[in-house]
Formats: C-alpha cells, sequence, structure tokens
C-alpha cells in the first residue's frame, strides 16, 4: 500500500497519491483449508494485490506467489500489502 500511495501511514509529502480506508476481511479458499485475509484498502477503491485477482475467491497458487513474495524479500507478512 505504501508504494501504491506514494507515501507512508500518516506522512505527507507532494507525491502522495490517495489516502488509505482501513481493511476489508477476505476469505480465500485453498486446498488446505481457507485462509482469512485483511486487505487494505484506499478512499477511492483502486489498490489490488498482486496475490489474487479482485474477486477470487478460490486459490490458483497463492502458495507458490507467496514462495515467490519471500525470495524476493517482499516484506512485512502481517498484512499483504
Amino acid at each position: 500500500m505504501t508504494s501504491f500511495l506514494g507515501a507512508g501511514s500518516y506522512e505527507r509529502n507532494g507525491e502522495r497519491r490517495g489516502w488509505r480506508n482501513g481493511y476489508k476481511p477476505r476469505t480465500l479458499k485453498t486446498r488446505v483449508g481457507e485462509l482469512e485475509l485483511m486487505v487494505p484498502k484506499d478512499r477511492d477503491g483502486e489498490f489490488q494485490t498482486e496475490l489474487f485477482e479482485r474477486y477470487q475467491r478460490s486459490e490458483k497458487a497463492p502458495v507458490l506467489a507467496m514462495l515467490e513474495m519471500y525470495v524476493e524479500g517482499a516484506g512485512e507478512w502481517t498484512r499483504l500489502t
């Protein structure tokens, strides 16, 4: 979300492209069970995570995507932003 908006939480700068607007719960069904995710939102509703598509409810390959993010050092795992 930070790179999408161009600013961190509570950061003010001239390059900011929007504002955070909390999180929404999402359930993603996988082969090993259901994942309860908290997906960040922006005020304009334009943010979309790269882990799964906007209306996707079942896995295509989230395990592979998470492994790739880990290898590339994608950052914080508590919230997928």
